[in-house]
């Protein structure tokens, strides 16, 4: 099993524990960012194994910011963060996955009324029958396109969909600024990607960059192409300011095989040991199949290594999702599979989200640090594997709030089994709760 920890301040040694589960993601009437991303996170880990192409799913948080702030803005008698009125409500009886919902989550769907969509688990499930009902999956990831579906839901109440997602980006970027990130890209240039879709990856790394705090203290990104074999274009060392961005423009499609393993492998060498605090995280873009036992012996390898490696897996139709899904780490938004090359451009805004969420997996035991520019992390989730046992240590520096979950993926002030206040600067060892 793994537990999950948030913990916002500096790393440290200290403790002041105050036990107490706090809920509200099944709590009436709450609402609010942390609530809101609390309840995605528990409902999209129940139902990202059922058999249905969701495509983007970054339009929950969207819809959820633009049309109701979280829920603080109410539009209809009910107040919910994911809203929609009671006619669409009713549709909802008759959606494909309801039974799988009732079954899954406890809820009577049939005896469920309008009003208990304050209970923010029951408004997010709602807002997913309701676009299983539509038959809007996959929900594309052109913000043209979600702009389309934002309007026919919300039947033209509320304008500025576009300005919205723009604050929301803005907003992203913000909390990722004093993070230390390290992001090594790993990326297919075999023949079948072609030097048309090429560009499209280019451009794409250029508009991540862009939009990243480029810094020695902050974000570091490297870039390996590969095909038949790869290369590192340049490390995470090479530069520390925005002249990355020329440095992409010149990049330049070679074609021939696709051996992502390889590139996996070498990848691992990529990071190095300069910076023990930083979130370390690759990301491998592919169109391709490989041979897959060597991709997860590859993959094996940089999940078992000790200094944590977070990775990403970006698809392109035809992709193998069993390669995606050896490569990712366990998180469901670690892997996207896009329908097109033009899908680069929207998907920027899901990894920049997923990356600057600072999700460290720890499954091979040893330490994890992590810190970020002055010493300050912001918000960072760790999970931690506990297969085997009983507990794990925890340190750091006050002042910190640190909140323990045994499952959900976001644990924080919404939702957590135990918080931890960390306010003595004295160095002392906290024993974490045992499973």
């Amino acid at each position: 099993m793994k537990v999950l920890l948030t913990y916002l301040g500096l790393l440290a040694k200290a403790q002041q524990c105050s036990s107490g589960v706090k809920d509200l993601t099944i709590t009436p009437g709450s609402t609010g960012e942390d609530v809101a991303r609390a309840t995605f996170a528990k409902v999209w880990t129940e139902i990202a194994t059922w058999d249905v192409k969701y495509a983007d799913r970054g339009f929950f948080e969207r819809y959820a910011y633009a049309e109701s702030n979280y829920g603080l803005i109410q539009h209809h008698a009910v107040q919910q963060i994911w809203t929609i009125d009671e006619d669409q409500f009713n549709t909802t009886k008759t959606a494909a996955h309801k039974n799988s919902i009732s079954n899954k989550f406890n809820v009577d769907w049939d005896r469920l009324k309008y009003e208990e969509l304050t209970i923010p688990t029951n408004s997010i499930l709602a807002f997913f029958l309701f676009i299983d009902q539509l038959n809007e999956f996959p929900i594309p990831y052109s913000i043209d396109e979600q702009d389309a579906l934002y309007t026919r839901i919300t039947h033209n109440t509320v304008d500025g969909f576009k300005d919205k997602i723009d604050e929301l980006d803005q907003h992203t970027q913000n909390e990722c600024t004093s993070k230390a990130l390290d992001i090594v890209f790993v990326v297919d240039e075999s023949g079948s990607v072609g030097p048309d879709n090429f560009e499209l990856v280019k451009q794409f790394l250029v508009d991540y960059a862009q939009d990243s705090n480029i810094a020695a203290d902050a974000t570091r990104i490297a870039i390996r192409t590969y095909s038949t074999n790869s290369d590192l274009d340049f490390s995470l060392n090479d530069y520390k300011t925005k002249d990355i961005i020329s440095v992409i423009n010149n990049l330049v499609w070679n074609g021939l095989g696709t051996n992502t393993a390889d590139a996996i492998t070498n990848g691992l060498n990529d990071f190095g040991n300069d910076r023990s605090e930083s979130v370390k995280i690759m990301v491998t873009i592919t169109d391709g199949q490989s041979n897959y036992n060597q991709v997860k012996a590859a993959a094996d390898l940089l999940k078992a290594d000790p200094r944590n490696i977070q990775s990403f897996a970006i698809g392109i139709d035809g992709a193998h999702m069993a390669e995606l899904q050896a490569i990712a780490t366990t998180d469901p938004g670690h892997i996207e599979m896009l329908k097109n090359w033009s899908d680069f451009g929207p998907i920027k805004k899901n990894l920049q989200s997923k990356v600057c969420e600072g999700s460290v997996e720890n499954n091979s035991g040893g330490n994890t640090q992590v810190g970020g520019s002055g010493g300050s992390p912001g918000k960072i989730i760790l999970k931690i594997g506990m297969t085997g046992k009983d507990n794990f240590d925890f340190t750091a520096n006050a002042p910190l709030t640190f909140f323990y979950h045994r499952s959900n993926p976001q644990p924080g002030p919404a939702v957590y089994d135990q918080i931890f206040n960390f306010t003595d600067a004295d160095p002392q060892m906290l024993l974490s709760h045992y499973r």
